[in-house]
């Protein structure tokens, strides 16, 4: 994919992510994933991130930036951004939960040791593109 194509498709992700929202509410999880990935792009991280190392920070983010709740779940975004195109989840037959459309649990992804990834082209068209970050 040219860089001119890898430009464009961050640019219609980023616009369509694809939230959840009832009413006027929407979820934050999968923006804040989001921004960190950018973030770690910015600052020249590698594109595997392991959910263990993200859980606490994305944790902290959901109750700074997210609505009050009982229980917050990083396992969310980090599953169902598989579904905006630019997000994969390795080893993803080990962690599949048994009933369809459920993410895994957080106990799952980390006993699991589990890795999600930006495909290497578009991360490089992230992280060389500073119109992008």
């Amino acid at each position: 994919m040219s860089w001119k194509k890898q430009e464009n498709f961050w640019r219609q992700a980023l616009s369509n992510l694809n939230t959840w929202k009832r009413g006027d509410q929407r979820a934050v999880h999968k923006p804040l994933l989001t921004l960190m990935l950018i973030a770690r792009a910015a600052a020249d991280g590698d594109h595997h991130v392991r959910f263990a190392v993200i859980t606490e920070e994305l944790t902290r983010l959901l109750k700074e930036f997210g609505p009050h709740r009982t229980s917050y779940h990083p396992e969310f975004p980090f599953w169902h951004l598989q579904t905006d195109g630019f997000w994969v989840v390795e080893k993803k037959a080990e962690l599949s939960p048994q009933q369809s459309g459920l993410s895994p649990t957080k106990c799952t992804l980390l006993k699991h040791n589990a890795v999600g990834t930006v495909p290497p082209d578009l991360w490089e068209a992230l992280r060389n593109n500073p119109t992008l970050q």
